[in-house]
């Protein structure tokens, strides 16, 4: 995997939640959350099983998966190759990254 391109996905997605939570209005009582973060478990039947390198998301698709969680929690839209639209889930992100080099020698 380019660590370089993945660790600035995760840096970048988590600066978004950090950003928006010292920005919001917080009641007296406690912390707001900003957003809803989508529940997107890496051994869902709908993308576990499909490949990242040589090895199935749900194998080793645990911190691809949860940054999925927090792009689709902030909202932010995946632009495939195609140019098609989706919002991210660990299959779609797992395409970007595919179709972006966000692999390398296959790990």
């Amino acid at each position: 995997m380019n660590s370089y391109l993945f660790s600035t996905l995760v840096l970048l997605a988590f600066i978004f939640i950090i950003n928006a939570a010292s920005t919001s209005s917080a009641p007296k009582d406690g912390f707001v959350i900003p957003y809803r973060f989508p529940w997107l478990t890496q051994c869902n039947s709908t993308w576990g099983q499909i490949l990242m390198g040589d090895k199935t998301i749900c194998e080793v698709g645990c911190l691809m998966s949860s940054t999925a969680m927090a792009i689709a929690g902030s909202n932010i839209i995946i632009t495939q190759k195609d140019g098609s639209k989706v919002t991210s889930d660990p299959q779609t992100l797992n395409t970007w990254l595919q179709q972006n080099d966000g692999y390398s020698n296959n790990e």
